[in-house]
C-alpha cells in the first residue's frame, strides 16, 4: 500500500469518526447512554483495517518465538498495556498475546508489523 493510499485510509478513518460522534449524539438525544460496544467495535475495524494496509507479500523471514515475546514484553511496558488491552489495539484474543509473550504461539506478518508500529509509536509519546 502507497503512502497515498494509508493518507486515504487515515482520511476515511477521521471520516468514520465523525459520522460515530454524530451518531452518538443522535443515540444520546434518544436516551442510549452506552457507547462501548460502538467503540469497541469502531476499533476492531480501525485494527482490522490499518492490518490489511500493513500487509504484504514480502518473503522477509518472520520473527522467531522469542523475538516475538520479548518485543511483545517490550511494547506492553512502553505502551503501559496489560495483556487485554494490547490484544484488543492488535484486534486478538488476549489469550493469543498470552501465547505470543510465553514464545508458544507465531504470529503473522501484517500483526508483526502492527505490533512495531504501535511499538514505534509509543516510544515517540
Amino acid at each position: 500500500m502507497t503512502r497515498r493510499e494509508l493518507g486515504e485510509l487515515e482520511a476515511a478513518l477521521l471520516r468514520l469518526k465523525s459520522v460515530r460522534d454524530e451518531l452518538a449524539a443522535n443515540l444520546m438525544t434518544l436516551g442510549v447512554k452506552k457507547m462501548e460496544s460502538l467503540e469497541k467495535r469502531l476499533a476492531l475495524v480501525q485494527t482490522h483495517l490499518v492490518e490489511r494496509a500493513l500487509a504484504d507479500n514480502s518473503k522477509t523471514p518472520l520473527p522467531t518465538h522469542a523475538e516475538v515475546a520479548l518485543t511483545i514484553r517490550d511494547a506492553r511496558a512502553v505502551l503501559n498495556l496489560n495483556q487485554a488491552q494490547l490484544a484488543e489495539r492488535l484486534g486478538v484474543h488476549f489469550a493469543t498475546v498470552s501465547r505470543w509473550e510465553r514464545g508458544v504461539l507465531s504470529m503473522r506478518r501484517s500483526t508483526w508489523k502492527l505490533l512495531l508500529k504501535l511499538a514505534a509509536e509509543g516510544r515517540r509519546e
